[in-house]
């Protein structure tokens, strides 16, 4: 839900106002002197009034989490520097990468383009760089394996590099470490009601779900990726239920799997924050994926 809100300031204006004088008329035996006309007081010019300051603006929605200062336990605060939440808002499409502890990569929209491509690997890490081990790219509804891939990072600020594919250009990308990492949470933090453009959630405080999405009625799970901590990031598996009308576009009983974490959305018109679950799962025998966003309500 998209929230705008206005400020309305209102400015006073002070008024000063002046006063007047008077004369003496004085008898003498000298001939009289012609009356001295009133002495005039000038009434002081009023200075304007001081130029006000509009209030600041109240945040509505949530402040966004700082790098600078992470919650405890969040993955900016404990994480091994690689794993984590990892965008780039300024593409044409918005990237977004997710890298588990065990160094599972997933991506939405990357090499952003007329049709996005998303990817799922594996990569190895050194001190500064990374390789890609195996990697499966999806772009147009085609499965393509990797056939190389690497790069350069620095912890907790920047993951960059490139992939190939048989019958494909290098596919390059480069991201920033997202605030989101920030984000110290615990399972329960998922808990609620998540829902955009028809497609809608219920998950329950120990993170199993039902709702809907692609017009199916839809059951899962969505757990901490590392159980017991506080990093941000989960694992989500859909299924969808047998029974759906023919406008559902999952195959009943297809177990779709990938990563996820919560991500902060700008709400319009102001300073604050929503939150939101953007996922990529993959099917089991890799034949389909399924690529949404869900804001919390």
């Amino acid at each position: 839900m998209k929230t705008k809100f206005a400020l309305t300031i209102t400015l006073f204006t002070l008024a000063a106002c002046g006063g007047g004088g008077g004369s003496d008329n004085a008898a003498t035996n000298t001939p009289p002197a012609t009356n001295t006309p009133p002495t005039a007081v000038t009434t002081p010019a009023t200075s304007p009034p001081p130029a006000t300051t509009p209030p600041p603006k109240p945040v509505i929605g949530e402040a966004l989490p700082s790098l600078a200062s992470p919650q405890p336990g969040s993955t900016a605060a404990v994480g091994n520097g690689v794993e984590g939440i990892w965008s780039n808002a300024s593409s044409f499409f918005l990237e977004i990468g997710f890298i588990d502890s065990q160094n599972n990569l997933s991506a939405i929209n990357i090499n952003s383009s007329a049709v996005p491509k998303h990817l799922f690997g594996v990569i190895s890490t050194t001190s500064s760089g990374w390789s890609l081990i195996s990697g499966l790219e999806t772009s147009n509804f085609l499965f393509s394996p990797t056939t190389s891939g690497g790069g350069t990072y620095t912890a907790k600020q920047t993951f960059a590099g490139s992939y190939m594919t048989a019958s494909a250009n290098p596919n390059n990308f480069s991201w920033t470490y997202d605030p989101a990492n920030a984000l110290s949470v615990n399972q329960s933090s998922v808990g609620g009601t998540w829902s955009k453009s028809g497609d809608s959630l219920v998950i329950g405080s120990d993170g199993t779900f039902t709702g809907t999405f692609l017009n199916c009625n839809v059951s899962g799970t969505l757990l901490l990726a590392s159980p017991g901590t506080s990093k941000n990031l989960y694992q989500m598996i859909l299924t969808a239920a047998a029974g759906n009308t023919n406008a559902c576009q999952i195959p009943a009983g297809l177990r779709f799997t990938g990563n996820t974490g919560i991500t902060f959305v700008p709400l319009i018109g102001n300073n604050g924050y929503i939150r939101s679950i953007p996922f990529l799962l993959k099917s089991d025998g890799n034949t389909g994926t399924l690529v949404g966003q869900l804001n919390k309500q």
